[in-house]
């Protein structure tokens, strides 16, 4: 169930590039080991975030590509889940900076604005657009973790990138013996779900309060 939420979450956030991000989700993670629906799930988020920061099309996915296999790299590089690094980045890339010091990140609306300038912005952070201001903190990001950057690939065969793997797989074989059982598990829910329904539409009907209150009388009349 989870899967397929996810699933369709990513198809929703992603429309028409929803089979390419997903081609890309296969690729990487099969190269570095990570579960598909992890990755769908990052990507997906960031996604939606960005284009609420009206950074959309490709740029948009461009983006959350980069912010989820940088992920993937602090997570190996700073022996830490990766969705603890994604959530760090989630952060800074919407201007809240403090979660990105734990990984040695020190980002601030000073270098924010030198960074707009950078980019040929004039008036900085009050003239900016949201997308702009985006991708000038993805750009100090990119910066200050060039020594992570790779760092999974690097690491693919180390032990706790191999532990992270293995439960990845053991996700994803999970999840595929899950969605075999789905349509079992719906037929089975429909048939509580139909009798309770049928229950509820014969208000005509004597309620169980209504008969417990008879045989009470009744009761009280012997």
């Amino acid at each position: 169930s989870d899967a397929a939420e996810t699933q369709a979450k990513f198809n929703q956030v992603f429309g028409d590039m929803a089979d390419d991000m997903n081609e890309w989700v296969e690729a990487y993670g099969s190269a570095q080991g990570r579960a598909r629906t992890d990755l769908q799930e990052m990507t997906a988020t960031m996604m939606s975030i960005v284009k609420a920061m009206d950074l959309t099309g490709d740029e948009g996915a461009e983006l959350s590509k980069t912010i989820t296999q940088l992920s993937v790299d602090m997570g190996a590089f700073h022996n830490v889940a990766d969705v603890e690094a994604f959530n760090a980045l989630r952060s800074a890339i919407t201007g809240e900076y403090e979660p990105m010091k734990r990984f040695g990140v020190v980002i601030n609306e000073a270098k924010v604005e030198q960074e707009l300038l950078n980019m040929g912005i004039e008036g900085g952070t009050k003239a900016a657009s949201d997308a702009e201001k985006a991708q000038a903190r993805l750009n100090l990001i990119m910066q200050a973790t060039t020594d992570v950057q790779g760092a999974a690939a690097r690491e693919v065969d180390g032990l706790a990138n191999q532990t992270k793997a293995l439960t990845a797989d053991i996700k994803e074989c999970a999840e595929e013996l899950g969605a075999e059982l789905m349509p079992m598990a719906q037929s089975l829910i429909a048939v509580p779900r139909g009798l309770i329904g049928r229950r509820s539409e014969l208000d005509s009907g004597p309620t169980t309060a209504s008969l417990t209150a008879a045989l009470l009388a009744g009761d009280a009349a012997q």
